[in-house]
C-alpha cells in the first residue's frame, strides 16, 4: 500500500511535466507529419499564384535605352558635299506601356488562383 501511494504521488507530481512534454510531442509530430507538410507546401505554393494571376491584369511597362558610336569616313568626288572623317555618338531611349482592355483568359487565371488558395487552405485545415 505504501508503494502505491508513493507511485501515485510521483505521478501527480510529474503531471505538469508530462503535459508540457505532450505539447512538445504534439508539435514535433506536426512537424514530422508528411500529410501536414505536404498541405502546408501546397498552401504556400497556391499563395504565390495570387500575385502571378493579378500581374496579368496590371499594365505592362518596358523601358529600353541604347547608345551607338558612329565612325563615318566619306569621300565625294563632287565638291558640293564635304568629304572627310566624322565620329559621333547616337543615344536613344524609350518607354512602352501597354494595358489590355479585356482578356478573359487573364481574368479566368486570376479567379482560378483564388479558388486554388481556398482549396489549399481547406486542405491545410483538414491536415491540421
Amino acid at each position: 500500500m505504501k508503494r502505491i501511494s508513493i507511485l501515485a504521488a510521483a505521478l501527480l507530481a510529474a503531471g505538469p511535466a508530462l503535459s508540457a512534454d505532450l505539447i512538445a510531442v504534439y508539435r514535433e509530430a506536426t512537424l514530422q507529419d508528411a500529410a501536414y507538410a505536404s498541405a502546408k507546401a501546397q498552401y504556400i505554393a497556391a499563395q504565390e499564384r495570387l500575385p502571378q494571376g493579378r500581374a496579368l491584369l496590371l499594365p505592362n511597362v518596358n523601358f529600353g535605352a541604347g547608345t551607338n558610336y558612329n565612325d563615318v569616313d566619306t569621300a565625294f568626288e563632287n565638291s558640293a558635299f564635304v568629304s572627310g572623317r566624322r565620329d559621333f555618338y547616337d543615344y536613344n531611349y524609350g518607354v512602352t506601356v501597354s494595358q489590355p482592355i479585356y482578356r478573359s483568359q487573364n481574368t479566368a487565371i486570376y479567379e482560378q488562383s483564388n479558388i486554388q488558395v481556398r482549396q489549399a487552405q481547406t486542405q491545410l485545415n483538414i491536415a491540421a
